[in-house]
């Protein structure tokens, strides 16, 4: 079990370090629109395994407690989200967490109204830089970016005894979206 908190603790460093790769890209709308807490669970249809290097996901979050710094946005205040994708993770390893993940994501805000997030997360840096690309294509907030800052990230206890990655659990995030 020793294996446990290294891959954990991999999983907080790769998305801590992509939170910080999109923190410091250039904003492209206005500055602070949105600022959130949220929790996520990422769900592989087929489990990642040291073989099996491709599945679709399922993601399914909320974010909570919003509030507009600037002022423009100050009626979102929470949004339930649910995406869908694919990811591929670097053959050979088991309970892999070096993966490159694409999702196209729909928030369902408070008010009623609907956004749509194209985004991409990679934690392999052999596919390109570490990080998440994502960016609202359409309704409320349509050309803001996306942060996310994980405080925690919990892949599903029973990868290590070969069921493979089948989940990724974030409790606690902060979202930026500006």
């Amino acid at each position: 079990m020793r294996l446990l908190p290294r891959i954990v603790l991999s999983v907080v460093l790769a998305m801590s370090t992509m939170a910080w790769v999109t923190s410091t890209s250039p904003a492209q709308a206005a500055t602070g629109d949105l600022d959130c807490l949220a929790s996520f669970q990422i769900n592989f249809t087929t489990p990642l395994t040291a073989t099996n290097t491709s599945s679709s996901v399922d993601i399914i979050a909320v974010v909570t407690t919003c509030v507009s710094p600037n002022g423009t946005q100050r009626d979102l205040v929470s949004a339930q989200i649910h995406a869908t994708g694919s990811v591929t993770s670097v053959a050979g390893v088991p309970c892999n967490l070096l993966l490159t993940l694409t999702a196209t994501a729909t928030f369902t805000w408070n008010t009623g109204q609907m956004s749509v997030v194209a985004a991409t997360l990679n934690t392999d840096p052999m596919s390109g830089p570490i990080g998440i690309s994502a960016m609202f294509t359409s309704g409320r907030l349509s050309g803001d970016s996306v942060g996310v800052l994980p405080l925690l990230a919990i892949p599903n206890l029973s990868c290590l005894a070969g069921d493979g990655l089948r989940s990724v659990s974030v409790p606690l995030a902060f979202a930026r979206f500006s």
